[in-house]
């Protein structure tokens, strides 16, 4: 997983996230819609709607407390079964509620049209779900605890921080979330 994604919810959306009334955060910054952001850039896109949702300070950047906040609280949201234990199925359904991807099944999540191998909304979020799994479940149970996630936040933050300086920029953010998508 590498960065930690745990966030709040505000009023059924999450801290940063409008709740599903329009695209835009709490600071009224526009958050890129699956339709819009999606299709061509599926890594960029991502990036972008997570930067603007954890960069508390709105300096364009991501501290590792910033990062680790955030995973704190993506793992207590994807909780649903409130076990200290994500399965892929609840990362995946917190991840496409954080990313507002529609939550029809992946196999049905079309590609984006006249955009050859390129997937979109719900299928990215499968692919980025399954990557966060692997990285994260040290055991290999196919399940996260609270520790594996907080380990494997903190690890991957350091290894995304690819220029040390304690602090996660877009292009940083972009890489690693390109990397979860191969």
């Amino acid at each position: 997983m590498g960065a930690e994604t745990p966030l709040v919810h505000a009023q059924g959306g999450h801290e940063g996230i409008s709740s599903r009334t329009g695209p835009s955060d709490v600071a009224g910054l526009p958050v890129p819609t699956p339709s819009a952001a999606l299709p061509s850039d599926p890594g960029r896109a991502i990036a972008s709607s997570l930067l603007t949702a954890w960069d508390k300070d709105r300096n364009l950047s991501l501290t590792d407390g910033e990062f680790g906040r955030a995973a704190r609280s993506f793992f207590e949201l994807a909780d649903t079964r409130r076990d200290q234990r994500l399965t892929l199925d609840e990362v995946l359904g917190e991840l496409a509620e954080l990313l507002e991807t529609p939550s029809a099944p992946a196999s049905r999540q079309p590609l984006v049209p006249g955009v050859p191998g390129d997937r979109s909304g719900l299928r990215v979020c499968a692919y980025l779900a399954e990557s966060l799994v692997v990285i994260s479940d040290s055991d290999g149970d196919n399940e996260i605890t609270a520790g594996e996630w907080r380990r494997a936040s903190r690890k991957s933050f350091e290894q995304w921080d690819t220029n040390a300086d304690g602090r996660l920029v877009s292009a940083e953010l972009e890489k690693a979330v390109k990397s979860c998508l191969r």
